[in-house]
């Protein structure tokens, strides 16, 4: 799952600053990653009794900037 498939559902209603505090990062962090609908640089890990958490893969970003 990614931070623009979980921002569309139902609970999140597009609030930024709600799903941010959820994933316990910062909004700027957050939006850093809300672009990658793919969900190459980032997935978010659901729990059983509804925690959720954000990793990231930072080398994929930094081998895609060497590249280019």
């Amino acid at each position: 799952m990614t931070i623009s498939e979980l921002l569309n559902t139902k609970m999140y209603r597009n609030n930024q600053s709600f799903l941010a505090r959820e994933l316990g990062v910062n909004r700027n962090t957050f939006r850093k990653y809300m672009n990658d609908a793919t969900g190459e640089f980032h997935f978010i890990k659901e729990y059983s009794g509804g925690k959720i958490e954000l990793y990231t893969n930072q080398s994929n970003k930094i081998a895609q900037e060497i590249s280019a």
